[in-house]
């Protein structure tokens, strides 16, 4: 009979009984030890525990913290901020909470692209939201871009190339294209970044008809397999959004 030492739970409630201030370390302990008690791919769970006690641990957080300042400093440089009048802005209660949303937010990713993302919106915020930046907007962006996917901003960056059009570039590449396209536009929506509305088209036999220039358009579309068409257009809060993420951009062409 195997002794109590050899049970992997108990051991496991002994190394967490001395970790009362760690509740997330205690609870990847429980979880993946209690696995290991039914699942033979404990030591799959047992590896990826260890990833997260890495990403965790105090050392960890301040590194990706300290990547975070680096890059708002890097964002405060593309933007010409001045020292004499950031002083200021970084005073007030408004900037802190801010920043404090921006701490949280950077410092439970592993995704180096929102870290850049958060420090764009932040260094934005304090260089191009004049003397009195709105301090509630910027925190509401930064918790968007943290729930933000890849496939959301790339199509937040589609509806700013092609506007309302931007269905008909997809609806030539296919259904599924279009579908993706409707389906992060409609994720779009709900963080008030976009906004859309029926197409209005005459049809034959299933077919669109148009008149003049627009024909040329709509070549090559399998109309009969699409879904009904929707034009997307980004809201002013997403076209302010684009401006925050293209940072190196919005300074280059407001300097010009």
């Amino acid at each position: 009979m195997a002794r109590i030492d050899d049970d992997p739970l108990a051991a496991a409630l002994r190394q967490s009984a001395g970790r009362p201030d760690h509740p997330r370390k205690v609870a990847v302990i429980l979880a993946s030890a209690a696995a290991a008690t039914i699942n033979p791919l404990a030591a799959v769970l047992l590896a990826a525990a260890n990833s997260l006690h890495q990403y965790f641990s105090q050392t960890a957080r301040a590194e990706r913290l300290k990547a975070f300042f680096g890059l708002v400093v890097e964002s405060l440089d593309r933007l010409n901020g001045r020292l004499d009048e950031l002083e200021c802005k970084v005073q007030s209660p408004g900037f802190l909470q801010a920043l404090l949303t921006a701490v949280d937010e950077s410092s439970t990713t592993l995704n180096e692209e929102k870290l850049r993302r958060f420090a764009s919106v932040l260094g934005y915020a304090l260089v191009k939201g004049g003397n009195q930046p709105d301090w509630d907007e910027a925190e509401s962006y930064l918790r968007d871009v943290g729930r933000l996917t890849e496939a959301d901003i790339q199509a937040l960056r589609v509806l700013q190339e092609h506007g309302a059009e931007a269905w008909i570039e997809c609806a030539r590449l296919g259904k599924q294209y279009l579908e993706n396209l409707f389906v992060h536009c409609f994720r779009l929506t709900g963080f008030g970044l976009a906004f859309s509305k029926e197409v209005s088209l005459v049809t034959q036999n299933g077919s669109p008809i148009f008149y003049g220039d627009d024909k040329s358009a709509y070549d090559g579309i399998d109309w009969r397999s699409l879904p009904e068409p929707l034009a997307f257009r980004l809201s002013s809060r997403g076209e302010r959004l684009i401006k925050m993420l293209s940072a190196d951009e919005a300074s280059s062409i407001e300097g010009s």
